[in-house]
């Protein structure tokens, strides 16, 4: 079927169970989404919320014990060899040979990917150029920082060109400069190759730079959708507060119990604050100055929804950008 007639991927209910420790815990639960071609969608949600148990179903990694999963048209319970053939598959701990080179690791996964001699030097000298990676093919995998390992891990799973990619996970413990240059390769492969992206984080930050977003929590799809559906309800929501140095934990404790706010967070020299409704006025002697509502405050929102509308006790002070595991314990 061609592109316009059949999704990158479909979720119809899917379920994933995993027993341990006497119990039965839900990993995937009852999970329906489709995804078009095209661009990038997030997968957002915090550590066990079950991006990777999914991310495994999609690959055909793992069966589901209930509904159906379809990539690209392919029933991935029926064909999983067909799909894997088809996608690429990125996870959190990528299988680089640390003691081979960058160009004979690139071998290794062209030979497991059937990618002929012919075929490789062009595509090696565009995956080199595009990660940043041409002047280090003779550097063996083990010398390389953990960005440029990450950076090898993708350039491996795309020797042979993918219709869809999945990403698990890619940017954790790597350093700012190597975030945005994977961030700048996803959105050339996106843009000028075609290749639909799954990309699942934690970090709440790079909602904004997904088309659309799915997100779990334990094991259950909240809300999917374009970030600006979670930014939208909290118009006239947000707010910023100033605060003398030394004075900042104090005052987001206070801003924390005060009538109508639902999360507090220290954002630089100010308290971020997020009301339950608007208008929102602060206590007095407080002033509190409008602020653009963020995906995190989505996020938070959507939790609270969830659990019934409590009100989030002081929140610790956050380093950017704010994970979405730190983000749930508001």
């Amino acid at each position: 079927m061609a592109d316009g007639d059949t999704p990158a991927l479909r979720l119809d209910r899917v379920c994933r169970r995993f027993s341990g420790g006497g119990r039965e815990i839900a990993a995937v639960d009852a999970v329906s989404a489709v995804v078009p071609h095209g661009g990038v969608t997030g997968l957002i949600g915090a550590d066990g919320a079950g991006k990777t148990t999914l991310m495994r179903l999609i690959a055909g990694l793992l069966r589901p014990d209930r509904g159906a999963i379809e990539v690209l048209g392919i029933d991935v319970r029926r064909d999983p060899l067909a799909v894997q053939g088809r996608i690429g598959y990125m996870p959190q701990r990528f299988g680089l040979y640390e003691d081979l080179t960058v160009r004979e690791n690139l071998d290794l996964y062209a030979d497991l990917q059937g990618v002929s001699a012919a075929e490789r030097p062009a595509r090696y000298a565009e995956l080199m150029t595009m990660t940043g990676l041409a002047p280090f093919t003779a550097r063996r995998a083990g010398r390389l920082s953990g960005g440029m390992k990450q950076k090898l891990g993708l350039a491996c799973t795309l020797v042979h060109p993918p219709r869809l990619l999945l990403l698990d996970e890619p940017t954790v413990g790597v350093d700012p400069v190597s975030r945005r240059e994977l961030w700048e390769i996803i959105d050339r492969l996106t843009t000028h190759e075609g290749v639909t992206v799954l990309f699942s984080t934690a970090y709440l930050d790079e909602a904004a730079r997904c088309r659309a977003v799915l997100l779990l929590h334990e094991g259950r799809l909240l809300a999917h959708g374009p970030p600006a559906q979670f930014t939208a309800p909290l118009a006239g929501r947000t707010f910023r507060v100033a605060a003398p140095e030394g004075e900042r934990r104090r005052l987001q404790a206070a801003l924390a119990t005060a009538p109508g706010v639902i999360d507090t967070v220290i954002e630089g020299r100010f308290v971020r604050v997020v009301s339950d409704a608007a208008p929102w006025r602060g206590p007095p002697g407080i002033e509190a100055l409008p602020a653009a509502p963020r995906f995190e405050d989505g996020f938070v929102d959507e939790l609270l929804r969830l659990r019934g509308g409590a009100a989030t006790p002081a929140a610790p002070s956050p380093a950017p950008p704010m994970p979405a595991a730190e983000a749930a314990k508001t």
